[in-house]
C-alpha cells in the first residue's frame, strides 16, 4: 500500500500490516505490568463500518433497508466530506494504522474478521475480557428520525451477537440501545436481556433527549430488572451549535466528549432516578473522570440552595454519583501531582478503549494506566508506591528490581539512570542494598531537557532526524523508523 507524502516528497510504502507488530511495545510493557493481572476492557470499539455489507442485509424495516443502501453507495461517491468526520481523528495522516489495517489479513475461515483484530489487540496489550461498543455508529442519536436509529441498531446488534461475540467468550457486547424511539429500546432489552455475552445496554450520549422523560421510565425499569447496566457513552459533535463557536478540534474534543454526559447525568441525578431505580447501576464512559469531582461539587452547591426544587432527593447529588461507575477513558492526568484533594468516586469501571483501536492519543495501553496507578499519594510521603526500585522513584514492577529476576527491569525501573558502559549487575546489586542516591551512575540529576536528551544520545537511544514535514510526516516517518527496529525503536527527535 502507498500512503502519498507531502508535497514534493516520497511518500511511505507498506507491504504488510499486522496489529501485533503494531503493538509490540504494549505486548512488552503488559508482560512486565499486568500480564498477571486480570484486566477487563469495559469500553473497547469494533469498525462496524468495514462490515456495513453484513448489517445493512440485517435491517429488519425494508424501507429503511433501502435508505441504508442508497446511502452507502452515496458515500462512496461523495465528492465533499465534513472535516469533522474525517482528518482529525488520525491526525491529519500522522497515525497510520487506520490506513494499514486495510491490508491486514485475518483467517478467512471458522473466525469473524472483527473479532480477530480485536483478540490480537488484546493479546498484545495484556487484556483478558473486552466488553465491544459500536464506533461510528454512536452518531446515530443524532439522526432526526427515530426509525432510522433503531433500524440500524437493531441490525448492528444482531450482527454483533450473531457473528463477532461467538468467536470467543474473552469478547463481551454492549447491546446498543435505539434511544429515541423508547418503544423500540424497550423491545431490545426485553429481546437481549438473558443472552449470554451481554455485558449491558449503551445509550449513545450524543442525542438532545432528557433521560428523565417518562417514556424511557419502562426502558430502565426492564434493565434494573435483569441486573445489568446501562451505559451512557460520551461523543463529540462539532456541529453542535454550542460547538461551533470553537475553532480547533482538540479544544472541541476537550468540551464536548464529556459535555453530554454532564448533562445526562445532572437530569438523571436531580430527577431522582436513582431513588426510583436504586437496584440499577449506571455507568458513564468515554468521559473521562476529570468532570466528576467538578459536577458533584458544582450541583451540591447549588443543591444546598435550593433543595426544594429536587423533593424526590434523600440525600446529597455527590453520594448518588459516588454510587455509580466511571471509566477512565479518555485519560486526563492533572499537570501538577498530586491533583488537588476532591470528593472521592468510583472509577472502577476501568476502560482504555484499545481493543480494536489500539492506543491513539486519548488511549494509553492498561499498562500505562497501572503505572500511573502506583504513583505515591503525596509528594512529601517517603513511603515508596508498591514496587517501586530503591535507585530511582519511579515505579517497576512487583518485585522484579530487587530479585533482578526479570531481563531489563533496570531500565524499567530507570531507563536514563546509567551511564554507558555501567556494569548493570554491580546496579543490580545497587538496588537490591536499598541504594538511595537515585541518579544510578550520575551524581544528579539531570539539569535540563538538553542535559537528558544528551545522557539519551549517550545510550544510544535518541535518533535525530532532520527536514520531515511536521503537518503531514512525521507520524509517518515514526511509524517506518518503529517497523525498521520493532525490539528496540529508538526516541525519534524531529529536529
Amino acid at each position: 500500500m502507498e500512503i502519498p507524502g507531502a508535497d514534493g516528497t516520497v511518500g511511505l510504502a507498506v507491504a504488510s500490516f499486522h496489529t501485533g507488530r503494531h503493538l509490540a511495545n504494549a505486548r512488552r510493557r503488559a508482560e512486565g505490568w499486568i500480564d498477571e493481572t486480570l484486566v477487563i476492557d469495559a469500553d473497547a470499539h469494533v469498525y462496524e463500518k468495514e462490515s456495513i455489507v453484513e448489517i445493512i442485509p440485517l435491517i429488519e424495516d425494508p424501507i429503511v433497508r433501502q435508505l441504508a443502501r442508497s446511502a452507502q453507495g452515496a458515500a462512496r461517491q461523495a465528492a465533499r466530506f465534513p472535516l469533522d468526520r474525517v482528518a482529525y481523528h488520525d491526525l491529519g495522516g500522522r497515525i497510520a494504522r487506520d490506513i494499514l489495517r486495510r491490508i491486514e489479513t485475518t483467517p478467512g475461515e471458522g473466525t469473524h474478521r472483527a473479532a480477530e483484530l480485536a483478540l490480537r489487540a488484546m493479546d498484545a496489550m495484556g487484556i483478558d475480557l473486552a466488553a465491544l461498543s459500536p464506533f461510528g455508529l454512536q452518531i446515530m442519536g443524532m439522526h432526526p428520525q427515530p426509525e432510522v436509529e433503531a433500524g440500524v441498531l437493531g441490525a448492528y446488534n444482531r450482527w454483533l451477537t450473531e457473528n463477532v461475540l461467538p468467536v470467543s467468550p474473552r469478547l463481551l457486547g454492549w447491546i446498543a440501545l435505539p434511544f429515541n424511539a423508547p418503544g423500540a429500546a424497550l423491545a431490545t432489552v426485553e429481546a437481549y436481556a438473558g443472552r449470554p455475552g451481554i455485558a449491558g445496554f449503551q445509550v449513545a450520549a450524543l442525542r438532545e433527549k432528557s433521560v428523565h422523560d417518562n417514556a424511557y421510565m419502562p426502558v430502565y425499569a426492564a434493565i434494573e430488572e435483569s441486573g445489568l447496566p446501562i451505559a451512557f457513552h460520551g461523543g463529540t459533535d462539532w456541529e453542535d451549535p454550542l460547538f461551533r463557536t470553537v475553532g480547533k478540534f482538540m479544544a472541541v474534543k476537550a468540551l464536548s466528549q464529556q459535555w453530554y454526559n454532564i448533562v445526562h447525568c445532572t437530569n438523571w441525578v436531580v430527577n431522582g432516578l436513582p431513588e426510583r431505580f436504586p437496584r440499577l447501576n449506571v455507568i458513564w464512559m468515554d468521559s473521562g473522570i476529570s468532570w466528576v469531582p467538578w459536577l458533584m461539587m458544582r450541583i451540591d452547591n447549588e443543591y444546598r440552595m435550593r433543595s426544594s426544587e429536587c423533593p424526590t432527593l434523600r440525600r446529597l447529588p455527590s453520594e448518588y454519583m459516588r454510587a455509580m461507575y466511571y471509566t477512565s477513558n479518555p485519560r486526563t492526568a492533572p499537570t501538577r501531582w498530586p491533583p488537588p484533594t476532591a470528593p472521592s468516586t468510583r472509577p472502577t469501571a476501568w476502560s482504555t478503549r484499545p481493543t480494536t483501536r489500539p492506543p491513539t492519543w486519548i488511549c494509553p495501553a492498561p499498562s500505562a494506566i497501572w503505572r500511573s496507578w502506583a504513583r505515591p499519594t503525596s509528594a512529601a510521603s517517603s513511603a515508596k508506591p508498591r514496587g517501586a526500585c530503591s535507585a530511582c522513584p519511579r515505579p517497576s514492577p512487583p518485585d522484579t528490581c530487587k530479585t533482578g529476576s526479570r531481563p531489563g527491569a533496570i531500565r524499567l525501573g530507570a531507563p536514563l539512570c546509567y551511564k554507558p558502559g555501567t556494569d548493570l549487575a554491580e546496579a543490580d546489586r545497587h538496588m537490591a542494598d536499598g541504594g538511595s542516591k537515585g541518579y544510578g551512575a550520575y551524581d544528579r540529576p539531570h539539569e535540563d531537557l538538553r542535559e537528558w536528551i544528551e545522557r539519551a544520545e549517550d545510550l544510544g537511544e535518541l535518533m535525530r532526524v532532520d527536514g520531515v514535514d511536521w503537518n503531514l510526516e512525521m507520524g509517518s516517518v515514526a511509524e517506518m523508523i518503529y517497523h525498521a527496529k520493532p525490539d528496540n525503536p529508538p526516541a525519534i527527535l524531529f529536529e
